[in-house]
C-alpha cells in the first residue's frame, strides 16, 4: 500500500528520506479501518436500506430503483453506486455494474487524494482495492482485457 507522509509539511519525510509515520501508528490506523469495513454501516447511506433489503430479498430489479433514486439525490456517494452496481451485477446486467462500479471506483480515488488522515487514505485505499478485485473479474468476462489490466497494474501503485 505504500507508505502515508501526511498533509503536515513537517511531517512529510526525515532528512534522510525515511517516512514519519511509525510502524505502530501504520498498524494502529490499518486495524481501526479493517474494523470499520467488517461492520455493518450504521448511519451511512439510510435512504438505501430498502434497497439493501430488496436486494437480500433477491428483487434485484426493486433495488436497483431504491439506489438510482438515491446516487441522482447524492451524486457523489460511492457507497450507493456500490450498492447500484452491485444490485445490477446481481440482476445480470454486466455492463450497468461496470459502469456504476467504475464510479464509485473514480468517487473513492478521489476521497484517497483528498484523505487528511492516514485512516482515511488507508480506508478509501482498501475499498479501492476490493472494487476493483470485482471490476478486473467483470472486465475480464466481458473481453475488456486492457480495461482489466489497467486496474491491475493500479492494484500495484499508490492512489
Amino acid at each position: 500500500m505504500g507508505f502515508f507522509f501526511g498533509a503536515d509539511a513537517e511531517r512529510a519525510l526525515g532528512e534522510d528520506l525515511t517516512p514519519t509515520v511509525t510502524a505502530g501508528e501504520y498498524l494502529e490506523a490499518m486495524t481501526a479501518v479493517v474494523e470499520e469495513l467488517t461492520e455493518t454501516p450504521r448511519g451511512r447511506c439510510h435512504t438505501c436500506l430498502p434497497g439493501v433489503r430488496a436486494l437480500a430479498a433477491g428483487l434485484a430489479g426493486r433495488a436497483t430503483l431504491v439506489f438510482s433514486a438515491h446516487v441522482r439525490r447524492h451524486p457523489s456517494d460511492e457507497h450507493a453506486y456500490r450498492l447500484l452496481g452491485l444490485a445490477h451485477l446481481t440482476w445480470g446486467n454486466d455492463r450497468l455494474a461496470v459502469r456504476y462500479l467504475e464510479i464509485a471506483l473514480s468517487l473513492l480515488r478521489r476521497r484517497a487524494v483528498h484523505a487528511m488522515s492516514l485512516r482515511g487514505r488507508l480506508r478509501a485505499q482498501c475499498e479501492a482495492a476490493l472494487l476493483r478485485i470485482v471490476l478486473i473479474r467483470l472486465h475480464s468476462r466481458r473481453g475488456e482485457i486492457q480495461a482489466a489490466r489497467r486496474l491491475a497494474r493500479e492494484g500495484e501503485e499508490l492512489l
